[in-house]
C-alpha cells in the first residue's frame, strides 16, 4: 500500500478509535491529542515521516512529565514502536500509551524533583516560626532535613526508574520478562487484534463502496485472519501460562503456524460463498477460487498429520461452525476429514482435491436455487467427470461415476439458461452428499 493510501486508512481509523485526537492544519501526516488521566492530561504528538507505513511514527509529549518510557527529547519508547510492522497502525499505538501511562502515571517535573516546590516553602516556615516560637532556628532545621530526606527519596526514585527503563536483558529472558513493568505484551495484543478487525470493516465497506475488488479482498482477508488466530492463540496462552509463551518450542510454533493457515482458510470460504452468494464473484470465478481454496486446505491438513491433528476438535475449540457455518462445512465435508486426507498419496493430492472443490462447489449452487441454472450445473458436473476420469484409483464401472454422467445427460436436455427443475434440484442436492461420501471409501481400497 502506497504512503496516501496508508494515510487515508490511518485517518478513517483514527476517526473510529482516537476521536481525541486531530490532525494539525490538516496534514494527514501530524496528529495530536490529549491523553486524559485522574491527575494529569498528557499532550502527545504524533508525526508520521516520509517513510510511514513501514518506519514508525514519531510520539511525543508537549507536556512537562517524567515517565520512564519518556526519553530526554521527549520522545515515548513504547515496545510497539521498537518492533515496528506495517500492518500497525497509529491508534493501536495511542491505546498502548496510554494503558501504560494508566498503570505507571507520569509526574510533573516539578513534583518529580521537589527542589521547585521546596524552596517557598522553607522560607515562609522559617518566618512563621520565628514569629511564633522561641526555637523558630531548631524547628526550621528539623524542616530542612526533612526537606532534604524527601528531594533524596524523589532523587532515587527517579534513578530507579531510569535503571529500569535501561535495564540489560538477561540471557534467556524474554523482553516481557526484562520490562515488563513497563510494556504489557497483552496491551499489544489486544490492540493489534482490534486494529485488524478495524482494517477488515474498512476494507469491507470500501469494497461495497466499488473501490476495492473481492478478489483484491479475499488475499487481505485470509492474511488478516490468520494474523488474528496467532494473536488470539498467544493471548489465550498468556493468560494461561505468562511469560513462558515466550519459550515455546518450535514444534508447537509450527503447529499454530499450520492451524492459523486452515483457520483463515475456513474464513476464506465463509467470505467467498457470502461474496459468490451477494454476487460479487461469477460462476467461473467462484469455481477457480473456490478450488484453489480447497486445495490449500488439504495441503494444510496433510502437514498437520505429524501433529497428530483433530481437525473436529479443531472446529470444536475455536468455535468455527458458528463463525463460519459454510466455510467449516467444507472443511467437514466428510466424516473423520483427517483420516480422509491420511488416504490421499502427495502424487493423487491435487485431483482429489479437485474433485472434492468440485462436489463442495456443486452443493453450494444446488443450496443457492436462484443461481442454480442448467448451464451453471451441466459445468460444475463436467468438471467433476474429467476429474474423476483422471484418477488412477477409479474403477472403469464407478458407480459414482456412472450416475454423474446420467445425471448430465438427463438435465442438459432443459433450458441450459433456465434454473434447474425443483424436483431435479433437490434430488440432485441428497445425491451430490452420497457421491462425496462414496468417493471418500473408494480411497481406502
Amino acid at each position: 500500500m502506497d504512503r496516501d493510501s496508508a494515510l487515508a486508512m490511518e485517518m478513517a481509523l483514527m476517526l473510529q478509535n482516537a476521536p481525541n485526537f486531530q490532525t494539525v492544519r490538516n496534514c494527514l501526516d501530524h496528529w495530536e491529542g490529549t491523553i486524559t488521566l485522574q491527575t494529569i492530561n498528557v499532550e502527545v504528538e504524533i508525526v508520521l515521516d516520509e517513510g510511514f507505513p513501514n518506519t514508525p511514527p514519531i510520539v511525543s509529549t508537549r507536556s512537562e512529565i517524567v515517565h520512564p518510557n519518556l526519553s530526554d527529547s521527549n520522545r515515548f519508547m513504547l515496545k510497539i514502536l521498537q518492533e515496528w510492522n506495517h500492518t500497525y497502525h497509529i491508534h493501536q499505538v495511542i491505546a498502548q500509551l496510554k494503558g501504560i501511562l494508566t498503570r505507571s502515571p507520569p509526574m510533573e517535573k516539578g513534583a518529580a524533583r521537589m527542589r521547585g516546590y521546596a524552596s517557598a516553602p522553607v522560607q515562609q516556615a522559617r518566618q512563621i516560626a520565628a514569629e511564633s516560637s522561641p526555637n523558630a532556628d531548631q524547628q526550621f532545621t528539623v524542616i530542612t532535613q526533612l526537606t532534604k530526606e524527601i528531594e533524596a527519596v524523589s532523587n532515587q526514585i527517579q534513578v530507579e526508574r531510569e535503571n529500569l527503563l535501561r535495564r540489560v536483558q538477561k540471557p534467556g529472558e524474554s523482553t516481557e520478562a526484562g520490562l515488563g513493568f513497563i510494556v504489557d505484551p497483552r496491551d499489544d495484543n489486544v490492540a493489534e487484534q482490534k486494529a485488524i478487525k478495524d482494517l477488515l470493516d474498512d476494507i469491507h465497506v470500501r469494497m461495497s463502496d466499488g473501490e476495492f475488488d473481492a478478489g483484491e479482498y479475499l488475499p487481505i482477508y485470509k492474511g488478516k485472519m490468520k494474523q488474528l488466530y496467532l494473536l488470539e492463540k498467544e493471548l489465550i496462552r498468556w493468560q494461561q501460562e505468562g511469560n513462558s509463551v515466550s519459550r515455546r518450542d518450535r514444534t508447537t510454533k509450527d503447529r499454530d503456524a499450520l492451524e492459523a493457515d486452515l483457520y483463515a482458510l475456513v474464513a476464506t470460504m465463509e467470505e467467498l460463498y457470502k461474496s459468490y452468494e451477494r454476487g460479487d464473484f461469477n460462476a467461473k470465478r467462484y469455481h477457480l477460487t473456490l478450488r484453489a481454496r480447497v486445495r490449500d486446505a488439504f495441503e494444510v491438513m496433510k502437514k498437520l498429520e505429524t501433529f497428530k491433528f483433530d481437525v473436529n476438535k479443531f472446529v470444536a475449540e475455536n468455535k468455527l461452525q458458528e463463525k463460519f457455518p459454510h466455510g467449516s462445512a467444507k472443511l467437514t465435508f466428510t466424516e473423520s476429514p483427517e483420516e480422509y486426507i491420511a488416504l490421499v498419496t502427495p502424487a493423487d493430492l491435487g485431483t482429489v482435491s479437485d474433485i472434492t472443490a468440485s462436489m463442495i462447489e456443486l452443493a453450494d449452487a444446488l443450496r443457492l436455487q436462484s443461481i442454480a441454472t442448467v448451464d451453471l450445473i451441466v459445468g460444475i458436473l463436467d468438471e467433476i467427470i474429467g476429474d474423476m476420469s483422471r484418477f488412477k484409483k477409479m474403477p472403469a464401472d464407478y458407480w459414482v461415476l456412472n450416475e454423474i454422467r446420467e445425471w448430465r445427460k438427463s438435465i442438459e436436455k432443459q433450458d441450459l439458461k433456465s434454473l434447474l427443475d425443483p424436483e431435479d434440484l433437490k434430488k440432485m442436492e441428497f445425491q451430490s452428499v452420497r457421491w462425496l461420501k462414496d468417493f471418500r471409501r473408494l480411497l481406502k481400497e
